[in-house]
């Protein structure tokens, strides 16, 4: 179509039309070797905003609990770099090529990781309740996955941009507005996590202790309580999560 219009521009003998034809020319093979990257370029704009988004969400998540440590746990030093060393925290999972023993291993890491956040916690707000620092496990958990949702992008978003590899590029590209939601759902959840509202999992417990109401409970396992009604003319133990 190019070419057709350059010529009928030449018939005229009008020297716009020799210089559109050339332009159109030169427009033609500069896509046809610098497509690839100019598409690469325009997807690693797009994906450096929404890295920017994400960071912010990620420091919010900090900042929010930063400030529920100050309120709850009274420490004498700011915790802003115990907060950051905590959401830098990772867990290696063990390799999968020993299925007969990967259950265990798996176990005996997840205990690890939950006794070194708990004691990471009580160092960090130290006239934090029980409860308060169950809240702020989970607040700072939450900061935690922010923070390597932000690490993980920016580290594809880099590569991409180095290599210039129109695949890496792509992939990041096209999956970024899902990851987008799932940091939206965690941020939105920080507030509920500082306060102690229940979301999720937790709504069973409140079932279970409008069903005890009030009836003696006792500790039957680690962070599991038990208590025994009468429902219905039915003897029924109810169990749930401490707190």
């Amino acid at each position: 179509m190019f070419q057709l219009l350059g010529q009928v521009l030449q018939q005229q003998d009008s020297e716009i039309g020799m210089i559109l034809n050339t332009l159109f020319s030169l427009a033609f093979i500069v896509y046809l070797f610098y497509a690839q990257k100019i598409q690469g370029m325009t997807m690693l704009r797009q994906i450096e905003v929404s890295l920017r988004k994400i960071k912010r969400y990620r420091d919010k998540g900090k900042n929010v609990a930063v400030e529920a440590i100050k309120d709850y746990g009274k420490p004498e030093q700011d915790p802003t770099p115990q907060v950051e060393r905590f959401i830098e925290h990772f867990m290696i999972e063990p390799v999968s090529m020993d299925p007969a023993g990967v259950v265990q291993k798996l176990g005996s890491i997840m205990n690890v990781r939950e006794f070194t956040f708990k004691q990471e916690v009580v160092r960090m707000a130290p006239e934090a309740t029980e409860s308060q620092r169950n809240n702020l496990e989970n607040l700072l958990e939450a900061s935690l996955v922010l923070n390597q949702f932000y690490k993980i992008i920016r580290h594809y978003y880099l590569m991409g941009k180095k290599t210039m590899n129109i695949y890496i590029i792509m992939q990041i590209h096209m999956i970024l507005p899902m990851i987008i939601k799932q940091i939206e759902a965690y941020s939105a959840a920080l507030q509920a996590f500082r306060d102690g509202i229940p979301i999720g999992d937790s709504v069973g417990p409140i079932v279970a202790s409008k069903l005890l109401n009030g009836a003696p409970t006792k500790l039957v396992a680690t962070e599991m309580m038990a208590g025994e009604i009468e429902f219905e003319g039915r003897r029924v133990i109810v169990t749930k999560a401490q707190g």
